[in-house]
């Protein structure tokens, strides 16, 4: 996936075998996740808890995201 590397505010991170992509993984059906590059520190400390809410939203990084995963579907056609 060379064009991740090429992507502005998209970093890779390695895969871990949890979430709703592994669903779709383990059957051999290509997955990608999408999440933020620290999740596994938002996981101790926001994720599911009063704190994770709207007001969180980055919607500048979210639009940066959709724009991303557009450009990808495109190259699947």
């Amino acid at each position: 996936m060379k064009f991740v590397e090429q992507a502005a505010g998209i970093e890779r991170i390695e895969p871990w075998p949890m979430g709703d992509h592994m669903l779709f993984a383990s059957c051999g059906i290509p997955a990608l996740a999408v999440t933020a590059s620290n999740i596994f520190g938002l996981m101790g400390s926001v994720l599911h808890s009063q704190d994770d809410n709207i007001e969180m939203i980055d919607f500048e990084a979210l639009g940066g995201a959709v724009q991303f995963l557009e450009s990808c579907a495109g190259r699947m056609e």
